[in-house]
């Protein structure tokens, strides 16, 4: 889950303080910005899935894992955008490595793959050959790091800083504070 909020260098009572004197239309139109940036921040994610750089889409599950919440009161807007439901996303986001496992078929008798070497279970089998198995063992992966999440952020962190900014300044203009 990635959060993106507005940071203050103050004490914490500090930034309340200051918050409880502006009139309740700044953090309004701060909160509506914040939802606002959620949404695009949603649809970035989404593009980066499906663009190719850092990932391609295969079957669509990770794209569909992917949603957003937000939440206001008087002092604060939270948006977040995730991907839920997706055992492989994380290991994309973040790369790492899978332990040797199993491979087995779930809704057909047998596995269908391209090999990419020569196969010890089926002598003569070469590169790019059609391979059919009922079981592989899976000797593990190193997977690097493919950020959707993250890179998205990063490519968005500089205009959601300013427009947010920009939106409590509009708020103070409309409200007659000299700016």
């Amino acid at each position: 889950m990635i959060k993106f909020s507005v940071t203050w260098t103050g004490s914490p009572d500090t930034l309340i303080a200051h918050f409880a004197e502006l009139p309740g239309v700044v953090m309004a139109n701060v909160a509506t910005k914040v939802q606002q940036l959620t949404g695009e921040l949603e649809a970035q994610v989404r593009s980066n899935v499906t663009s190719g750089h850092p990932l391609y889409s295969k079957t669509g599950a990770l794209l569909s894992s992917i949603g957003q919440t937000f939440e206001a009161d008087a002092l604060s807007a939270i948006g977040s955008v995730y991907s839920k439901g997706v055992e492989y996303a994380h290991i994309q986001e973040y790369g790492g490595a899978t332990p040797p496992h199993e491979i087995d078929p779930v809704e057909a008798t047998a596995l269908r793959f391209l090999s990419k070497r020569s196969i010890g279970f089926r002598t003569g089998a070469v590169s790019g050959e059609v391979v059919f198995a009922q079981h592989v063992d899976h000797p593990g992966a190193r997977m690097p790091e493919r950020s959707f999440l993250r890179r998205s952020l990063a490519e968005m962190r500089v205009d959601i800083g300013t427009q947010i900014k920009q939106a409590a300044l509009d708020a103070l203009k409309r409200e007659g504070y000299p700016i």
